[in-house]
């Protein structure tokens, strides 16, 4: 039996934001089609392939904007809020962020469509079109492309300029604003969606390089990757206490009721694992918390989300795990000035 194809909710998290930024009444979108609004805002949940089409299709019907899936790519903005986000930025160079964003894709999608390939006037990172309605699909193809682009850009020390981007779609009628936005010669009607960038701009060392951070992050996100194929009893115990640190309610006790448990038996099946409860509860306040803080939440907001009864806590916890402040380490990972 085929499975559903999904994509991670931090994705169509990011694409509810672009929309509503570009002026599109999601909500309204969300009532009228079916979809569920929670669902899609939620980056902890996968969200079926088809909820998103939708979401395109009906944004796109509704819209005045023939420039939609651009402007709301340009709306998102780069977002370091997700492991693999931050792997990218600790990577060594934008050549290595994307051979990671290629093997790791998985943990944003269960159909992968990025690849990457060196071409004759430097390297190409190619983008599959879904397999939407061509309308809906150049829209959603736009905007991942510009993502990718801003993304890229934010990675990347010193002036960014990609080569030139291809789409496969038709010509629209008018390119000004493909143009403005990619900063370099576009073209249609091509084999591919891909984004062609030079060999220096790939291999310029990156500010934000920390070999051991990228090391912990690819072991962290390789291991979700991993497990969407064989949910293990840590990541179902790891997604309950993530759904329940704002509460409080994420003592073992609750969790292991949670799970249909004794407190003896979770044990036993973490320790099987090879990890215990403590280690999951730790590691997954972790995580939390470096996507927070990298996003520049407010440490108080940070502490609350991830039930730290102070902020003192949080900042003692957060010491231990990365040996430095919330604010170095948002320093180390601030883009250049003049970006």
């Amino acid at each position: 039996m085929l499975k559903t194809p999904t994509v991670s909710g931090a994705w169509t998290q990011r694409v509810v934001h672009g929309l509503q930024r570009a002026g599109v009444d999601v909500r309204e979108i969300c009532v009228d089609a079916g979809i569920g609004h929670e669902r899609l805002v939620d980056p902890d949940t996968r969200v079926p392939s088809r909820d998103l089409e939708r979401l395109w299709d009906e944004a796109r019907r509704g819209s005045a904007d023939r420039d939609l899936g651009l402007h709301a790519g340009e709306q998102s903005g780069p977002s370091i809020t997700t492991p693999l986000s931050h792997l990218l930025l600790a990577s060594r160079d934008l050549l290595d962020a994307v051979e990671h964003a290629v093997e790791l894709q998985r943990v944003v999608t269960s159909a992968p469509s990025l690849s990457l390939e060196e071409v004759r006037d430097g390297w190409g990172i190619t983008l599959a079109s879904p397999a939407f309605e061509p309308a809906t699909a150049r829209h959603a193809v736009e905007f991942t492309l510009v993502v990718l682009t801003g993304f890229a850009a934010f990675l990347t020390p010193g002036e960014f300029r990609p080569v030139r981007v291809e789409f496969r779609h038709p010509f629209p009628g008018d390119a000004s604003e493909h143009e403005r936005l990619f900063g370099c010669p576009v073209s249609f009607g091509r084999s591919r969606n891909q984004l062609i960038i030079s060999t220096e701009t790939m291999r310029r060392p990156s500010p934000h390089y920390s070999a051991e951070m990228a090391r912990q992050l690819e072991e962290w996100v390789t291991h979700s990757v991993q497990q969407l194929d064989d949910p293990s009893m840590t990541h179902r115990t790891r997604a309950l206490i993530r759904s329940s640190l704002r509460s409080g309610d994420f003592e073992i006790e609750a969790i292991a009721t949670r799970l249909h448990l004794s407190r003896r038996t979770l044990q036993r099946r973490l320790e099987e694992e090879g990890t215990s409860f403590s280690s999951v509860l730790d590691d997954t306040r972790r995580s939390l918390c470096l996507e927070l803080v990298g996003a520049g939440e407010p440490l108080e907001n940070v502490a609350d989300r991830a039930g730290f009864g102070t902020k003192r806590a949080l900042l003692r916890a957060f010491k231990r795990w990365t040996g430095n402040t919330p604010s170095e380490y948002r320093a180390e990972r601030r883009p250049p000035r003049g970006r």
